[in-house]
């Protein structure tokens, strides 16, 4: 058997120290405000680095299948435990509806005020689409 250094090569942010925790923070709301780390924000950075398991590759196809009007199911549960890559697989996603041409909205209920004098989801929803 083959040594595991031999067969796992970090990628070369790591090799050359320039990873900082701040990239493991995976924000979907940051990557659609345009904020977020290069390895998350560019789809080619973030695919090239992304490991893309049967699981990540199978809910792409779906996705995919469902935008293009060919099939694929129209509710997708994701369900991982923390740190299983709910939020990877919603960036992911954002990036390939992108990518499709699809007019797509993104929202994140913790980045809204709470109060009566503040906008509604709805709102949100409709600014989004102007």
């Amino acid at each position: 058997m083959k040594p595991f250094s031999t067969i796992a090569i970090p990628h070369r942010d790591i090799l050359e120290g320039r990873l900082t925790m701040d990239v493991f923070a995976a924000d979907l709301w940051e990557v659609f405000k345009d904020r977020a780390p290069e390895e998350y924000q560019d789809p080619d950075i973030f695919f090239r680095k992304t490991y893309l398991t049967s699981g990540l590759k199978n809910l792409l196809d779906i996705a995919e299948k469902r935008l293009g009007g060919k099939g694929g199911d129209p509710i997708i549960q994701l369900q991982t435990p923390f740190g299983g890559g709910k939020t990877h697989s919603l960036i992911a996603l954002y990036h390939k509806a992108k990518e499709l041409g699809i007019n797509l909205i993104v929202l994140s209920g913790d980045k809204f005020p709470a109060g009566k004098n503040e906008p509604t989801l709805w709102e949100e929803i409709e600014r989004q689409l102007e």
